[in-house]
């Protein structure tokens, strides 16, 4: 039985690829834009315990999302590293000698320091969210 993909079958893999990780970094950042969304627009003050779930439920969704994340990549990269077997000269091999020669390593690197930035603004914004009400509220009344 031959298990080999045809060019066709490898692009298609890898379209599909991208798509999924162009949907997670959806919800990553829709996650982000409703959690500060709610900060901003929240009138009472948290109680300490409140900030602390959030935080934790906050940090929770960071791993499990850098996790999948990562994954993404991983096959993506593996998808692209086949089209380097199959990107010989060619005028139908234009596509598969562009991902073969422009892979994604450089990119994969820069994902831990987005979640690690997300997470750090995120959860200090969580964690000192009373805080910077009450300076908004002493600010409007002078």
């Amino acid at each position: 039985m031959n298990t080999t993909l045809s060019p066709y079958e490898l692009l298609d893999l890898i379209a599909s690829q991208q798509h999924i990780i162009n949907d997670t970094w959806t919800f990553f950042v829709t996650v982000h834009l409703a959690l500060l969304g709610g900060l901003i627009f929240i009138r009472r003050s948290l109680h300490p315990v409140e900030r602390l779930v959030a935080v934790l439920g906050y940090l929770a969704f960071i791993v499990i999302n850098h996790q999948i994340q990562s994954q993404n990549y991983a096959v993506l990269n593996q998808l692209m590293t086949e089209t380097k077997g199959l990107a010989a000269p060619g005028a139908g091999k234009l596509v598969l000698g562009f991902y073969a020669d422009h892979g994604i390593e450089a990119w994969t690197d820069y994902i831990l320091y987005i979640y690690v930035a997300a997470a750090l603004f995120s959860s200090l914004s969580l964690l000192f969210i009373n805080h910077t009400q009450k300076r908004i509220a002493r600010s409007m009344e002078d």
